[in-house]
């Protein structure tokens, strides 16, 4: 099980401090924060960034203008985006570059924030996954290299992250 490198990005100052401290408190997550779109390239590019959590609207480059960067390399992180200003355009390019979600800006219930964030982090913590697939009278198991968009139950297949078999 890895640990998921989570960056946050956000100019105001008392963001990134609440954020920090919510995903810190999170024992299985490793959280780096910047404050503007220079300083995240460069933790992106030092450390192996699995999950991006970014404001749009920041002074210098915006949050999707370093979200394009970041999908131009070789590797690609999961992409949240958040903004106190969900503009048809700021939604249709956030899509476009891959954002995973977006979250709307002051954070009424901390909780969504933290399914939103927790969500993609499965897929770094549980890379690979057992599926059962459940048909009467029979079951077989495949493996997965990654969750794939599965999450919970999903028609017949029933994803397991451990499954144990008695014989």
């Amino acid at each position: 099980m890895s640990i998921p490198n989570i960056l946050v990005i956000d100019d105001d100052p008392a963001i990134r401090k609440l954020l920090y401290e919510v995903l810190s408190a999170k024992e299985n997550y490793n959280v780096i924060v910047a404050e503007g779109g220079a300083e995240a390239v460069r933790f992106f590019y030092e450390d192996k960034i699995d999950v991006v959590l970014t404001d749009i609207h920041m002074p210098g480059f915006t949050g999707l203008e370093v979200v394009d960067d970041m999908k131009r390399s070789h590797f690609k992180p999961e992409i949240l985006v958040m903004t106190a200003n969900a503009t048809e355009e700021n939604v249709a390019k956030a899509r476009k570059l891959g954002a995973r979600s977006l979250i709307l800006k002051p954070f009424d219930d901390l909780s969504i924030l933290e399914t939103e964030i927790e969500k993609p982090c499965r897929r770094v913590e549980y890379p690979e996954t057992f599926v059962l697939d459940y048909e009467p009278g029979s079951a077989s198991i495949s493996t997965l290299s990654s969750f794939d968009g599965l999450m919970g139950v999903a028609g017949e297949a029933l994803m397991l992250t451990q499954f144990f078999v008695e014989p």
